[in-house]
């Protein structure tokens, strides 16, 4: 029987950058692209083991809203990853994200984009020795780990046309599996949470087949953010739902009108 779980959505802008970008040769002058970044709090996720004891897992995302090639390093940009849980035991994880055309759907097989080979950009990270059946020599010890991941561009990205803007959707799937002290896995000990696509953050791409390096500033101000994620189990039981924050805006919207 599926679990419902609150993956909280919040309402901040960490930081908006504002550069200057130059457009394609035919267009005389620049314009600015403004790109801010939000934060999403996923969980949250509980998962019982089959000894009753309950692991919870609590994730931040903060991810840019527009994307742009930086250089070799950079890619198109990062999405920066925090993972909290109140497991004192070794774990480790896995974490991908993929930039994908909006409306995607996931393979329950293989847990991705049926649309992945088609994908605009992708990146991931491990936590830990990144092993998700033994604990390996340098899993994460502590509740918490961060992880950035750079956004790399498939091909599909340099033969869009330069200068063009283009709608995608992330999807971020974050994997992580708990063991024992000796370093064996935890009975049960296995959480999957992924993004689903009818409410996946929506990301705009802006084609420069050249780096962009102008000088960033930091600005304040930016949209709420609605995302849906499906967490499964080792058995693969789906627990995962989603709400937002309408309520409060509401309740603030109000107050305005009331003022």
């Amino acid at each position: 029987m599926p679990r419902h779980i609150r993956l909280k959505c919040v309402y901040a802008l960490l930081a908006a950058l504002t550069l200057t970008l130059p457009l394609a040769a035919h267009i005389a002058q620049a314009q600015e692209l403004r790109v801010s970044v939000h934060h999403a709090v996923i969980g949250p996720v509980i998962q019982k083991l089959a000894d009753g004891r309950k692991i919870m897992v609590y994730i931040d995302v903060y991810y840019p809203d527009k994307l742009y090639y930086q250089g070799p390093e950079r890619g198109l940009g990062t999405v920066n990853f925090s993972i909290k849980t109140n497991w004192t035991g070794p774990w480790n994880g896995i974490i991908s994200v993929v930039v994908v055309d909006p409306g995607y759907k996931v393979d329950p097989t293989t847990f991705k984009p049926v649309n992945y080979d088609n994908a605009w950009a992708e990146g991931g990270a491990i936590l830990g020795s990144g092993d998700i059946h033994y604990a390996g020599e340098n899993p994460v010890r502590g509740q918490s780990a961060n992880a950035t991941v750079v956004i790399r561009p498939h091909i599909r990205y340099f033969n869009a046309k330069d200068g063009s803007m283009i709608n995608a959707q992330y999807f971020f799937k974050v994997r992580l599996a708990f063991f024992k002290p000796s370093g064996g896995k935890v009975l049960g000990g296995d959480v999957l949470v992924y993004t689903d696509p009818s409410n996946a953050p929506k990301v705009s791409i802006y084609v420069n087949h050249e780096p962009i390096t102008e000088h960033v500033e930091k600005d304040a101000g930016g949209p709420d953010l609605r995302i849906v994620a499906t967490s499964l189990s080792a058995a693969a039981v789906v627990v995962a739902l989603y709400v937002g924050i309408d309520a409060i805006l509401e309740r603030r919207r109000s107050r305005s009108r009331g003022s």
